[in-house]
C-alpha cells in the first residue's frame, strides 16, 4: 500500500485493532521516522497520533466527502478523544495545527465532554483556557472563535477573550 499519496489529505485510517482515525494527515518517510522515533517504518501522522504502516488495514481518502461535518463522519473522533484524555499537551498539538477542520473537531470534543456530558472541569482547566485564548492569533475562522469563546467562558466562569469577530 502506497501511503505517501495521502500526504496533506483528509483520510479515514483503520488499524488492525479496529480503531478508526479521521483527520488530515501527513506522511512520514522511513528516514524521517528512523531519525525522529527510532523506527524504520513509514507512518501516517495526525496531530497527536501516529499510525505505523504495519498496523494500517485500510486508508480511505475523504477529499470528495462533503457532509455536515465537512470531510468527516462525525463532529469529532478517536484522535480528538485521545488528545482530550491526555490533556493540554496533546490538545495544544491540535489547536495549533493550522488545519481549521482539525481545530473545530477538538473544540467539538471539549464541548461534548463539558457541555453535553456535563463532566466536571479538570484540574487543567486554567491551562486549557489559556490555550483557547491564543486562538485569535492563529485563525480568523468565526466558528472556531465563537466556540472557543464559549468554552473559555465555561472554563473561567464567564471571562471571554477579545477575538477578531
Amino acid at each position: 500500500m502506497d501511503i505517501s499519496r495521502f500526504e496533506g489529505k483528509p483520510v479515514r485510517v483503520t488499524d488492525k485493532f479496529g480503531t478508526v482515525y479521521e483527520g488530515i494527515c501527513s506522511h512520514n518517510s522511513i528516514d524521517y521516522d528512523e531519525h525522529e522515533f527510532g523506527v524504520s517504518e513509514e507512518a501516517l501522522q495526525f496531530p497527536a497520533v501516529l499510525v505505523w504502516k504495519s498496523i494500517i488495514v485500510s486508508v480511505e481518502s475523504l477529499e470528495d466527502v462533503d457532509g455536515p461535518y465537512g470531510h468527516f463522519s462525525a463532529p469529532f473522533g478517536e484522535i480528538e478523544e485521545i488528545a482530550f484524555q491526555d490533556g493540554p499537551s496533546l490538545i495544544d498539538e491540535i489547536l495549533f495545527c493550522e488545519e481549521d477542520e482539525m481545530v473545530i473537531r477538538i473544540l467539538n470534543c471539549i464541548e461534548h465532554h463539558f457541555c453535553t456530558l456535563g463532566e466536571p472541569l479538570p484540574e487543567w482547566k486554567d491551562e486549557l483556557a489559556d490555550l483557547l485564548k491564543q486562538l485569535p492569533w492563529f485563525t480568523e475562522d468565526l466558528a472556531i472563535l465563537e466556540k472557543s469563546d464559549k468554552l473559555i467562558a465555561l472554563l473561567t466562569g464567564g471571562e471571554t477573550t477579545e477575538s477578531k469577530f
